[in-house]
């Protein structure tokens, strides 16, 4: 193993997290050759049996933009740790590739609410092609992901979730209300009240 890459690894492993993010922080300065081969070792962390470990190969793998990144923290999004979901949810928020959407929709129904906001966060980021499947899930039978999904589209403010946003102010709940009047008011679309003449 190149003896760089290997201190990398020690580091993330080391149970300190000033040598971790320090390590981290270095992997600008590698190679081509050497980042393709530091994500098949911290794919290999990423079935560490420590949680801590678990959390910087994600942490790790965001700061390494590319398919196989990708697909990592959208494996790492099922982690049994609620921390190391959160980090790739983070993660995959920071590489922005669209390919993770569907993994991220699935996470808005994640028992960790924190690793449901994130996720949540990383598709408004995405923007506009996380959209149709916003949409779909707006249609949830749980309260929480609508609110998630509702939410999301009120702040990408995509005109084509306008008839979703309105459908949301029928749900008889207040933070739908809000966020679908939010998101109408964000694009321009107001609320006509026509009184008899």
């Amino acid at each position: 193993m190149d003896e760089n890459l290997n201190q990398v690894i020690q580091a993330l492993s080391s149970g300190n997290d000033d040598q971790a993010e320090l390590a981290v922080s270095s992997f600008h300065s590698l190679s081509e050759i050497q980042s393709v081969q530091l994500i098949n070792l911290l794919q290999g962390l990423l079935a560490d049996p420590q949680e801590d470990v678990r959390w910087w190969a994600a942490r790790g793998i965001a700061e390494l933009p590319g398919p196989a990144a990708t697909a990592l923290l959208c494996g790492a999004l099922q982690d049994p740790a609620p921390t190391v979901r959160q980090c790739a949810a983070l993660g995959l928020g920071q590489i922005m590739d669209a390919s993770s959407i569907d993994d991220l929709i699935q996470r808005l129904d994640d028992p960790d609410p924190t690793t449901a906001a994130l996720s949540a966060n990383a598709l408004e980021k995405m923007g506009e092609p996380a959209v149709p499947a916003l949409i779909e899930t707006a249609r949830s039978s749980s309260h929480f992901v609508r609110l998630l999904a509702v939410r999301t589209l009120a702040r990408i403010g995509d005109q084509r979730s306008i008839p979703t946003l309105f459908s949301a102010l029928e749900d008889n709940s207040a933070l739908l209300d809000y966020w679908a009047s939010e998101g109408l008011e964000h694009m321009g679309v107001g609320l006509m009240v026509f009184l008899p003449e």
